[in-house]
């Protein structure tokens, strides 16, 4: 593009310009290494420029093309060094040459492949005989097999207007360049930003997008420190592999037929008439797989997030296997007071919506989803259960998981009626589900009523914490007393909680029966049955209505899972502990005595601000608490605990396997573990 043009080497660690070398090109797209040559692409007169390695000296200048062609990126053809592959940009649709370069004969074509993308960019060879390009103008991240010439597509970008350049592939992860499509002169602001993808090629899926501040086009990408070749050969960190080298790793639990399987998921959902919505570069978990939007959930609307995202199909044989095999009393309450940990507070509205369902908790939290138990059972399960955890969320946000159940519906005795989930859990939270045993019979159905009714339904649930109520409804002093009467082994503030239950239950969920004409407008909305076979690993949106139905034959499990978007703390419960949902904890209703009584020996005490007080402290107080089979109440883990009546600090430490008091009436204290790290490695 300009009267000379130069070769220049770097130091890549401090960006020292060590050498500066004048070569016979114009408009140059690409130099690659091959041993002792360098090999220049000048595009502006179409020819392929031989250099000698290092002198840098001309060898010889190959006009194997024209202008029109534009050719814009080179590659080893194989390991001889004498083959060359050479992508024709074309201004248009875009071919693939093979030359001879080698010694004894005229450098000429011996191969072209046509119509590999258009305006194309980008080759890098990965595995035995494919090459990633970048099918530039259509946004296209694809693979060319060179002995067939077919192209398969790997990703696409979602958004129109923008287009591929700059590739490189290091451990079977494609590193692409995103950029809005502009005006030259645009491209040149030193505003201008573009993107940088990671794509896994052996997963087949997008792992993430990050936006890269270019002041200018991103154009090439590299790992030079790595290996001279990195441009146009996958490189590899532990070991550099020949270009013959098998690239397949063994990826046993996500299945081959993944693709096929969400694809005729995501098909069952547009032929309802329900296409998903596009996916945002920032949702995604940090395994690469893709995640709902959340903020819709949290608005009249939730529609708008979707209904369902299939993500892959993944091999259950060994989770599918531990559940067959193990004895059948750990689905019993009976048998899980003794080895894991039962609950009150939810066995009335579980009865009534979801009766004859059986359940196995690995992981809960309240209903704010700010605190959370591990169970032990989770234990029992952690050999089947962490790998699928891992394979969805990735090592980072498998740490945000504050729910994991497992829901059992035997054939013709149990039902999930309509419900939608309106817990803090549900509004702030992703809802995933592995379906490990089932069968076609099985009926999943979402129901995305949309305009006035999804916002009636919405406005209809009521508030969120019937805790809040305790003060409107009750004197200071009456207040006192409830909160002294609970923490003596009394009911008073129990029986309130007991009377709001009647509006709400306590999971979270608001169920049918609905109330008036939002009731016959339901009879009247169609549904959608999902997919939900064997191992389809799935997001629901569950702040939608739904139901489940399994006349038979055979029973129905599925692993469920709630994730929020942040990590939470986790805190282990000992076996034969039990758990009141929606209970408040005693630490707090002591601290709310003690500011009653204080504020009842002053003459001057504020009633109404104490009240706000009350109400405030009950509100962000822990909506489950659990106690040892010894009756000692376990405190659970919170991020930025500060010291409190009846909460020692000890100094431990705020991180996973640091122990927290528990307090139990009386004063009693007992430590216990609490181990973050240990679900997770």
């Amino acid at each position: 593009s300009s009267e000379k043009e130069y070769l220049v080497q770097f130091d890549t660690d401090t960006g020292e310009q060590l050498n500066r070398v004048e070569i016979p090109t114009r408009f140059s797209h690409d130099a690659i290494r091959i041993e002792g040559n360098v090999y220049v692409c000048s595009t502006g007169d179409g020819s392929i420029v031989q250099l000698s390695y290092p002198s840098m000296q001309l060898v010889r200048r190959m006009p194997l093309f024209s202008p029109e062609d534009h050719p814009n990126t080179l590659a080893a053809a194989d390991d001889s060094g004498n083959y060359l592959w050479v992508l024709l940009h074309n201004l248009g649709v875009s071919d693939l040459v093979k030359v001879y370069v080698g010694p004894g004969t005229k450098a000429h074509e011996v191969q072209r492949i046509e119509a590999v993308g258009l305006k194309a960019h980008g080759l890098v060879a990965w595995g035995k005989r494919d090459l990633i390009i970048l099918d530039s103008d259509n946004a296209l991240l694809t693979s060319l097999d060179t002995e067939t010439g077919t192209t398969s597509d790997l990703w696409a970008v979602p958004e129109e207007g923008k287009f591929l350049k700059g590739l490189a592939v290091l451990d079977d992860v494609a590193y692409l360049g995103i950029s809005t499509w502009s005006h030259r002169h645009i491209r040149d602001s030193p505003d201008s930003q573009g993107e940088l993808a990671a794509f896994d090629l052996v997963k087949r899926k997008l792992l993430w997008r990050r936006v890269v501040h270019t002041a200018g086009l991103l154009n090439i990408i590299g790992v030079p420190h790595l290996a001279s070749d990195s441009t146009y050969r996958a490189t590899y960190t532990l070991t550099q592999l020949p270009m013959s080298a098998p690239h397949l790793r063994s990826k046993p639990l996500v299945l081959s037929d993944s693709q096929h399987v969400a694809s005729a998921a995501l098909q069952r959902l547009t032929d309802a008439g329900y296409n998903p919505p596009p996916l945002q570069p920032s949702e995604y978990w940090s395994s690469g797989w893709p995640r709902m939007d959340i903020a819709p959930k949290l608005t009249d609307h939730p529609e708008t997030s979707g209904i369902q995202l299939p993500l892959f199909h993944a091999n259950v044989d060994a989770f599918k296997a531990r559940l067959l095999a193990m004895p059948e009393s750990m689905w019993t309450r009976d048998d899980q007071a003794i080895s894991n940990v039962v609950m009150s507070g939810r066995g009335p509205n579980m009865e009534r919506f979801k009766p004859g369902v059986e359940g196995i908790i690995l992981l809960f939290s309240d209903n704010a989803g700010e605190v959370v138990f591990q169970f032990p059972y989770y234990d029992y399960f952690k050999s089947e259960l962490e790998p699928i955890l891992l394979e969805i969320l990735g090592p980072t946000d498998i740490r945000n998981i504050i729910r994991v159940q497992l829901a059992r519906m035997t054939p013709g005795a149990s039902d999930i009626k309509m419900h939608q989930d309106s817990g803090g859990y549900a509004k702030q939270g992703h809802r995933i589900h592995v379906p490990i045993i089932t069968h076609p019979r099985v009926a999943f159905e979402v129901c995305p009523f949309g305009g006035q009714l999804a916002a009636a339904l919405i406005r209809s649930e009521p508030a969120p914490t019937p805790a809040r109520k305790l003060t409107a409804a009750e004197g200071l002093p009456e207040t006192a007393a409830a909160a002294a009467q609970l923490h003596s082994g009394g009911s008073a503030l129990r029986d309130q909680r007991q009377a709001t239950q009647q509006l709400q239950p306590n999971d979270g969920s608001r169920l049918q029966p609905y109330d008036g004409s939002i009731s016959q407008q339901l009879q009247q909305q169609p549904c959608v049955t999902v997919a939900a076979s064997e191992g389809l690993v799935f997001e629901l949106n569950n702040r939608l209505p739904h139901k489940v139905s399994n006349p038979g034959p055979a029973t129905r499990v599925h692993l469920v899972v709630d994730v929020f978007e942040e990590p939470k703390l986790r805190t282990k419960l000992p076996a034969g502990a039990t758990c009141e949902y929606g209970g408040v904890s005693s630490n707090t209703l002591q601290q709310i005595s003690q500011l009653v009584d204080l504020a009842s020996q002053s003459q001057e005490a504020d009633k109404t601000q104490l009240a706000a007080q009350v109400e405030s402290m009950l509100s962000k107080a822990p909506g489950m608490t659990c106690r040892t089979k010894d009756g000692v109440e376990v405190v659970p883990k919170m991020p930025q605990q500060s010291a409190s009546v009846g909460s020692k600090q000890d100094g431990s430490g705020a991180d996973g396997g640091a122990e927290s008091d528990t307090v139990a009436p009386g004063g009693n204290k007992l430590h216990i573990q609490h181990d973050v790290e240990d679900s997770v490695r």
